[in-house]
């Protein structure tokens, strides 16, 4: 009976025949999907020791492991005849081809030479970096162009553990306070800058400068002596390359700005009706009978934040000869503040040019010369008092301006202290700028096999001046920021200082197993 209806429905048996041919035509797809496993070691051509957290990448997918404490590993589903990439940090990574059913590996990694040999500024000094034995970090020009940043303090924020970056306040130009290994117990705790060999100021250096800035820790430090206690931050600027034809690079920044974020607070209505429940529970006359007619009102923060600019241009003009290098740059930075535009600006102009000359054999001349002009205006923006503390404690129930466009006068119910903030901007007259002229110039001279002699001298001229003018206003009754008479404050200084460096380095290899050096000076 079986066999009739079978016979009877051929539609039927054919399409259980192709069902199952399909099925099996995928049964060597998959087992060839799933792959075997591959075990190995991965080793230290240095000492034939294994590595430990070595990476193991099948090429092109993401397939991967890493190898245990013995430095074995395990990689499953690996297709036959594929590529491992073996990888470590500090070792040059190496490629595997699998040949036809191998499922074991040894790889020797060789040590990556050219990361090793890299050459870390120190005290008085520079060593290779596989020789840093202290507590040393650096951060270099790649990863100061990713940032960007306006300051170069900024570029220390989160990239280099112990070191902490804190804004002394949100306008532009704020100074930035750096701490390294917490806070002094005895005064003050900024570290100490050292910028091409002599003792300098960051916020004067143009970011787009910098080549590498080593922070020196503990005992790297020592080498100062007590100026070193809270950390050295040293700073190597560029300089034009040997053999390299004459380069000219310019970039151009530009952007927005905003914040981030406000402050939630009550609005009009929301604010009248609270009152108005504080002053029916103390049994007094409500201060706001009709709130219906109140709405949103004045939200202060959305009257002071404003969308401003910041503009950032750099050139740049570098190259060398077989005996002589220079460099050339130019820099021009303007940013307004997101509070009070103009009110809150800050400018800085930077010019830099550095030479170097081998006068001979075993006689070199360096020199770097760095002019920083700022222009900076600001207002109180911390605080009692400050500009954000009365945009937070102005009632929203009251306007920006009065019909005829005169300021609002703040209500002498919300405090004595509090009164309005764009009349307190508007108001408001504080102006700086900041010339400064430094540099060095240096000699160095080898004799005497493994003994380097360096002189040199650094010099720093500044002029400042700062000028605040405070005029008659009413703030309001019984305001104490009331300005019954006007008032004019002007500062002026000039410093100049030098200092000179002289010292000798001695570096010697000894049977090729032993290496000495050694630092005198004054």
């Amino acid at each position: 009976m079986n066999q009739k209806n079978v016979i009877k429905n051929p539609m039927l048996m054919t399409k259980i025949y192709s069902v199952l041919l399909l099925l099996v035509l995928l049964i060597p797809w998959q087992v060839k999907a799933q792959g075997s496993a591959v075990q190995g070691v991965v080793i230290s051509s240095e000492d034939l020791l294994p590595i430990p957290g070595a990476t193991v990448l099948e090429k092109g997918t993401t397939n991967g492991t890493s190898t245990d404490l013995d430095g074995k590993f395990v990689l499953q589903n690996v297709s036959p005849q594929s590529t491992l990439i073996f990888s470590y940090v500090g070792m040059k990574s190496q490629e595997i081809l699998l040949t036809s059913g191998q499922n074991n590996v040894k790889v020797t990694l060789d040590l990556d030479i050219s990361l090793l040999n890299e050459v870390v500024v120190i005290g008085y000094g520079t060593v290779k970096k596989k020789d840093v034995t202290g507590a040393v970090s650096i951060v270099d020009s790649k990863t100061i162009s990713k940032l960007n940043p306006v300051k170069i303090e900024q570029a220390l924020q989160g990239t280099i553990t112990g070191v902490n970056v804190t804004e002394q306040s949100g306008a532009p130009g704020a100074g930035l306070d750096i701490r390294i290994r917490g806070i002094s117990t005895n005064g003050d705790a900024s570290p100490v800058a050292i910028i091409d060999g002599y003792q300098g100021d960051l916020n004067t250096l143009n970011p787009n400068d910098i080549e590498t800035i080593t922070v020196l820790k503990d005992a790297q430090a020592a080498i100062y002596g007590t100026v070193g206690a809270n950390g050295i931050i040293l700073i190597t600027t560029k300089t034009g390359k040997r053999n390299t034809p004459t380069t000219v690079k310019f970039n151009s920044t530009s952007g927005l700005q905003q914040t981030t974020r406000k402050l939630p607070v009550l609005n009009a209505t929301e604010y009248a009706v609270l009152l108005n429940e504080s002053y029916a529970s103390a049994g007094k006359p409500l201060p706001f009978p009709d709130v219906s007619g109140l709405g949103k009102g004045t939200n202060w923060q959305d009257q002071l934040f404003t969308t401003q600019p910041i503009f950032d241009n750099n050139v740049s003009i570098s190259g060398g000869s077989a005996k002589m290098t220079y460099s050339i740059s130019a820099s021009d930075l303007r940013q307004k503040g997101i509070i009070g535009g103009d009110k809150a600006a800050f400018e800085r102009s930077t010019a830099r040019i550095s030479m170097g000359a081998d006068f001979t054999n075993w006689l070199k001349f360096n020199s770097s010369i760095t002019y920083t002009h700022i222009d900076r205006t600001s207002f109180n923006d911390f605080g009692l008092g400050s500009v954000l503390f009365n945009a937070v404690n102005m009632p929203s129930t009251v306007p920006v301006y009065n019909p005829d466009g005169s300021y609002f006068i703040a209500p002498a119910n919300v405090g004595i202290e509090i009164i309005n903030p764009l009349q307190q901007i508007a108001n408001t007259f504080n102006s700086y700028y900041f010339n400064k002229l430094n540099g060095n110039l240096g000699l160095e001279a080898k004799f005497a096999n493994h003994f380097t002699a360096t002189a040199r001298i650094g010099f720093n001229s500044t002029f400042d001046h700062g000028k605040s003018f405070t005029k008659v206003v009413d703030y309001g009754e019984s305001k104490v920021f009331n300005v019954p008479r006007s008032s004019v404050y002007q500062s002026r200084n000039n410093y100049n200082d030098y200092t000179f460096d002289a010292f000798v380095n001695y570096d010697n290899n000894f049977n090729e197993t032993h290496h000495v050096t050694g630092t005198l000076g004054t």
